[in-house]
């Protein structure tokens, strides 16, 4: 039997989003495989500026606002040159050394992605970096956000959000669609409900939605999760291990006194799977010591675990849950 300790974190991950405000509507932009989304009152340059592929900068503050924090992207072609991640790393260090860069981090996330945070000095002016490198389709897109140090933190959330955002794979050019989102990356559908606004998401985090035109607090999201395990792991044996005391366990991470109203192993759902684990908990939110009421459904498909979760106050939850199924049932893949 495996070990579910990974799961189980998961799960308490899952449990404990923290829903924020978005500071400005986002906006697609599509072009040469390039797909990215910006603030709508951030500024897109894409004339090849300094071997950009695009140039996103932030608006000015005021007239003393002289340098714009921005996000670019840079596309290396590393077509016969057997580049691996590991030795793009090791070339940018010695670029670091060279350039007299303070204060590196790297962090190797997988096989193919690394971040990059340092600090570098152009004459008397000090500049710092948050990037994220991408080695695909033998391609090294490496995104990068840039901003005065003093100013780092200014618009750092913004940045990784937009940098985030981004993936490669030609598609036909159109607005983000209120009704419906579309993953092509990985490739998937879901149907979003009006009045929702998007939240950061991570980077397992395929959409995260908050209504803010009321105070009921609602909210949904989709996640996925490729650990290893999921490809020899069936449903049917993820299921047997998610007992109630397990999950009344991971769901005290965020709730006073939990109550598990609604345990199924063998939810009825209309997108091609035969089951899935749904679950309801109603409990005292430790944050905010209001009652809050929360559905999880979760089913492996694709060698991935997929986590579909909706929150609200309890006293409207009610109201709210025929909405969370229709959704979900309105999520396919591929």
């Amino acid at each position: 039997m495996i070990k579910l300790f990974k799961i189980l974190t998961l799960f308490i991950n899952l449990l404990s989003i923290r829903i924020s405000a978005q500071e400005a509507k986002f906006v697609l932009y599509q072009e040469r495989g390039i797909n990215i989304q910006y603030p709508l009152n951030w500024s897109l340059d894409n004339s090849g500026i300094n071997g950009t592929s695009f140039l996103i900068s932030s608006e000015s503050e005021d007239i003393k606002d002289y340098y714009k924090e921005n996000v670019n992207l840079i596309i290396q072609d590393l077509n016969g040159k057997n580049i691996t991640l590991n030795k793009f790393i090791e070339i940018t260090n010695n670029q670091f050394v060279q350039f007299k860069a303070k204060n590196v981090k790297i962090e190797r996330l997988n096989d193919k992605i690394a971040y990059f945070e340092y600090e570098l000095n152009q004459g008397i002016l000090e500049f710092k970096f948050w990037q994220k490198v991408i080695i695909e389709s033998e391609k090294a897109f490496v995104l990068t956000y840039t901003a005065y140090k003093k100013d780092y933190f200014k618009y750092l959330y913004v940045g990784k959000k937009i940098i985030e955002s981004f993936y490669w794979g030609f598609t036909s050019k159109k607005e983000l669609d209120i009704l419906n989102f579309v993953n092509l990356k990985h490739k998937i559908r879901f149907k979003n409900l009006v009045n929702f606004e998007r939240i950061e998401l991570t980077e397992q985090y395929l959409i995260g939605m908050v209504d803010q035109t009321n105070n009921y607090r609602k909210s949904y999201s989709l996640k996925f999760n490729d650990d290893w395990s999921f490809s020899i792991l069936d449903q049917e044996t993820y299921i047997q291990e998610m007992t109630k005391d397990r999950l009344i366990e991971a769901s005290k991470i965020i709730f006073r006194n939990p109550v598990i109203n609604v345990y199924e192993r063998n939810f009825p759902i209309s997108n091609g799977s035969n089951s899935a684990l749904h679950v309801i908990y109603t409990g005292e939110e430790i944050e905010t010591n209001e009652s809050m009421t929360m559905a999880v459904i979760q089913l492996i498909k694709n060698s991935k675990l997929y986590t579909f979760s909706c929150q609200c106050k309890s006293s409207f939850f009610p109201y709210f849950y025929n909405d969370c199924i229709k959704l979900f049932d309105s999520f396919k893949i591929e």
